[in-house]
């Protein structure tokens, strides 16, 4: 696995590269606090090839996920306010 560091001073992030990652217990666990609230946003296509294995790396969260339609068009403000609704019925906070 290749970590790279996106520079932004306080807003720093990893971005992590590499086979298998999406379904790393490890890289996870060594990323997300103990009994951690995980919300995985995915689309239609992405979902049949990898949402089961990402949901059984995460099997030590509480793992919600939610699923838009496949395409460009679907990527905008009207989607977003959908998925911020689930996150406030599922009762997601700022540590998520």
């Amino acid at each position: 696995m290749r970590e790279i560091k996106v520079e932004l001073g306080p807003r720093s992030y990893p971005i992590y590269i590499g086979k298998g990652i999406l379904t790393s217990r490890e890289l996870y666990a060594s990323l997300l606090p103990p009994a951690a609230q995980v919300m995985v946003v995915t689309n239609t296509t992405v979902k049949k090839l990898y949402l089961g294995g990402v949901r059984s790396a995460l099997s030590d969260f509480a793992v919600s996920s939610y699923t838009i339609p496949d395409g460009e068009s679907y990527k905008n403000l009207s989607t977003f306010n959908d998925i911020i609704t689930e996150l406030l019925k599922g009762r997601f906070d700022r540590g998520s």
